[in-house]
C-alpha cells in the first residue's frame, strides 16, 4: 500500500498497489490528528504518523493505524498529544519498538514505545527525550538501530543521538 498525507486537507490517502506496482484507485480517509506529516511504518506494516496540528504551541501529536489488504485504516492510536510543536518527521527503530518525531518549533526530539499491538505511548515523563539544535526537520537511524540523526533546518547542522 502507497501511503500519502495531506497537511492542508487533514487526510490520509491510501493507494493498493496492482501486480504491476502501479497504484489503483485512491481511499481517501480521515486524519485522526490535525495536519499529518511524517509517517512510517512499523514491523507488522502498521502506519505510524506524526500531526503538526498546523503548528500550533504545544498542540501536535502522533497516531497509529492498522492497514487493511483494501487501503482501509484503522485507528490504533488517535491523536496522542505530544505536548511539543510542529511535529515533523517520524522514524521507527531496526527492531520497531520505538519511534522517534522531531518538533521543529520546539527544537525537541519525541520518544514513543511502540506495544505490540500498535499503540503508541510517550517514553519518559513528557515524551521530549532531546533538546535539538534549531529548527530539527528530519531524522534517520543508523542501520544497526544505535543511533538517531537528526537535521536541523534552522543551522543546518545534524545533531547524532545514541538511542
Amino acid at each position: 500500500v502507497l501511503v500519502v498525507t495531506e497537511r492542508f486537507t487533514d487526510r490520509i490517502v491510501t493507494y493498493v498497489l496492482g501486480a504491476d506496482g502501479n497504484p489503483l484507485a485512491a481511499k481517501v480517509q480521515p486524519s485522526q490528528g490535525v495536519t499529518p506529516f511524517g509517517f512510517d511504518f512499523d514491523a507488522k506494516g502498521r502506519l505510524l504518523v506524526s500531526e503538526a496540528s498546523g503548528g500550533a504551541d504545544g498542540a501536535s501529536s502522533v497516531s497509529s493505524y492498522d492497514i487493511g489488504a483494501d487501503g482501509t485504516l484503522t485507528p490504533l492510536t488517535s491523536a496522542l498529544a505530544t505536548g511539543e510543536s510542529a511535529a515533523c518527521w517520524l522514524v521507527t527503530t531496526p527492531h520497531q519498538s520505538f519511534a522517534y518525531v522531531t518538533n521543529t518549533a520546539s527544537d525537541t526530539v519525541s520518544g514513543l514505545a511502540i506495544s505490540d499491538m500498535g499503540q503508541l505511548g510517550l517514553v519518559g515523563r513528557d515524551g521530549a527525550l532531546a533538546t535539538a539544535g534549531d529548527g530539527p526537520i528530519d531524522a534517520g537511524i543508523s542501520r544497526e538501530g544505535r543511533f538517531l540523526f537528526v537535521l536541523n533546518g534552522g543551522d543546518d547542522s545534524i545533531g547524532a543521538y545514541f538511542i
